[in-house]
């Protein structure tokens, strides 16, 4: 679902992911991304253009989404 308004590169929206990932120590929310100032809203937003619901962006990068 990749969507017209996503300026931020695929390769470095993952990449971004997965820092967030290694700081908070596994599955990131999406307030934590949020609140994070490296990726912001922004991020955010383009994980949602690019992947669809949070759950669907912790499960292409390997993680299980909250129950």
């Amino acid at each position: 679902m990749r969507g017209g308004q996503n300026k931020i590169p695929r390769e470095k929206l993952i990449t971004a992911l997965y820092e967030l990932a290694d700081e908070v120590g596994g599955s990131p929310t999406r307030e934590q991304m949020i609140e994070c100032v490296r990726y912001s809203e922004r991020a955010e937003r383009a994980s949602r253009c690019e992947f669809g619901r949070w759950n669907k962006v912790l499960l292409e990068l390997g993680y299980e989404p909250p129950r």
